[in-house]
């Protein structure tokens, strides 16, 4: 058998970055001990990341209970470098500048928009150059861009979008052109579930059930992104629940996203109230002066939500599935009137909450690709900057 020395050093280096970045601070000696990797080795390591300023000192810990020298901790240099983040929906363009470790420096959205394949790429690069005009000093300066498509994804590509036509253009190529930074290309559904899993969960499977203008899930099994094959894992918005039922853009009839996705619903609360331009603001306010065709709306968009839920617990089997959802976000009894219509003995023990993150959970999640991939690691652990 031939051992690459290449390969396993990458292999130690990575393992004991991602025991820095997830433990931190920390001390050579945890390190040692979390790793099974020799002291030496450990030393070796840490001082080439230090000599790249990808960690930093940070001064003593405490001393063990028999004494001796306080050890010196680690961690992640949040100056090491940047990140841009690009949210691209059907009808708005949100963008954020990360440092490294997570923490946001600035966010802008452009809303009332139409998107679509002969101006997505303008906007993108606009929203990058404007990122680029936030003058901070970094090691490496801007590390990646991703961009998040509400649609599905795979190896760069968009392969199929239900409310815009970027599947229809080479985007990442597009967008390469214009800049040489590492670009990358997710799922939308996807990268919330990578935000949660980094930034605010402690659970090694979960769900983020994403409702938009779409329906979709991002799974996270055993702490790693599971995306299946040519990335159409997720699609929950395109299982049939009305054999028969309406139209979807799929091609199918009776897909879960014609009866409750963001955009079905505001179509029918319109359609019912007799208001144009409806907006979640809107259907909110209704519903809390105790609009009768608001209500019932809302119990509709739970009660189909619920049929969703329990198809992907028999699916996934998930310890707790995150809901990010605009309109939920915003008439958060939702939740309970979810948990109402599950009866099953599936979802014993299943959690089901609002994202934390709500409507920076995509754009974080976006970071935290950049972060790995620069950062060649795997396993990640951030505090976001949202409280």
């Amino acid at each position: 058998m031939i051992v690459d020395k290449h390969m396993i050093r990458r292999k130690n280096r990575s393992m004991l970055l991602e025991n820095i970045i997830c433990n931190e601070p920390i001390s050579r000696a945890t390190l040692s001990k979390q790793t099974n990797l020799n002291k030496a080795t450990v030393s070796e390591i840490t001082k080439e990341l230090l000599d790249a300023q990808i960690i930093k000192e940070i001064g003593e810990g405490s001393s063990t209970s028999v004494g001796g020298r306080k050890p010196t901790m680690l961690q992640l240099n949040k100056e090491v470098g940047l990140s841009i983040s690009i949210d691209i929906g059907a009808n708005y363009i949100a963008s954020a500048l990360f440092y490294t470790n997570g923490m946001m420096i600035k966010e802008t959205i452009i809303r009332n928009i139409s998107v679509y394949k002969d101006n997505v790429v303008e906007l993108v690069v606009e929203a990058v150059r404007q990122m680029e005009q936030i003058k901070i000093s970094t090691i490496y300066g801007i590390t990646g861009i991703t961009l998040a498509v509400h649609g599905i994804t795979y190896k760069e590509k968009v392969v199929f979008t239900s409310y815009y036509d970027l599947d229809k253009i080479d985007l990442y190529s597009e967008v390469k052109s214009h800049f040489n930074y590492p670009v990358y290309i997710e799922n939308e559904a996807n990268l919330s579930a990578l935000a949660e899993s980094t930034f605010t969960s402690e659970h090694k499977n979960l769900i983020c059930l994403s409702v938009h203008s779409g329906i979709g899930i991002g799974v996270i099994n055993n702490g790693q992104l599971y995306t299946g094959i040519n990335g159409m894992a997720g699609e929950i918005g395109h299982s049939i629940i009305m054999p028969e039922g309406l139209p979807c853009r799929c091609g199918n009839r009776g897909c879960l996203e014609q009866y409750c996705s963001e955009e079905s619903i505001l179509k029918q609360y319109a359609e019912k109230s007799g208001k144009a331009n409806v907006t979640p603001d809107i259907l909110k306010e209704d519903y809390y002066k105790g609009d009768p065709v608001a209500y019932e709306v809302s119990e509709k968009m739970s009660k189909f939500l619920a049929i969703g839920i329990n198809n992907i617990v028999v699916s996934y089997a998930p310890e707790i599935i995150y809901i990010n959802s605009p309109i939920i976000r915003r008439i958060p009894e939702m939740i309970e009137d979810i948990k109402n219509n599950l009866d099953s003995t599936f979802m014993d023990g299943v959690e089901i909450k609002n994202s934390t993150l709500g409507s920076k959970a995509i754009l974080h999640g976006a970071c935290a690709v950049c972060t790995r991939k620069f950062l060649d690691v795997t396993r990640l652990k951030l505090c976001s900057s949202i409280s």
